[in-house]
């Protein structure tokens, strides 16, 4: 497999509202676009999602790292024996996990609703 190298792509995005852009190299966002559709949510969805996780961190990254971060995060696992590639199935089930652990298996809860708690957090 040959490695794709090619500079940042810069790409609007919207976050409870407010649009930025994040620069990422196009291996990232076809890797984010996967990860959305794997979710099966919007692009901005998983990207407020990340910003969220994110700004919780003691020393915050930058809004493109956290997505590099992230992205690589959901395809390796840690072992006492050092860091491992996840397979397919371990990638959806941590997925899954991070999903319940934001929404308590609460079938009220939705991406909607956690932008509009947002927004309300920022004065809209």
């Amino acid at each position: 497999m040959e490695v794709p190298y090619h500079p940042p792509v810069k790409r609007s995005v919207e976050i409870a509202g407010h649009k930025t852009s994040i620069s990422l190299e196009p291996v990232f966002w076809q890797m984010l676009k996967a990860a959305a559709a794997q979710d099966e949510i919007p692009l901005n969805a998983l990207v407020a999602r990340i910003d969220a996780e994110r700004l919780e961190a003691e020393s915050p990254p930058g809004l493109a790292g956290a997505v590099r971060i992230w992205l690589v995060a959901r395809m390796v696992e840690e072992t006492e024996n050092g860091v491992v590639l996840r397979t397919v199935e371990q990638a959806v089930a941590n997925a899954q996990a991070i999903v319940r652990k934001y929404t308590g298996d609460n079938p009220e809860s939705s991406v909607d609703a956690f932008l509009a708690n947002r927004r309300k957090e920022w004065g809209e």
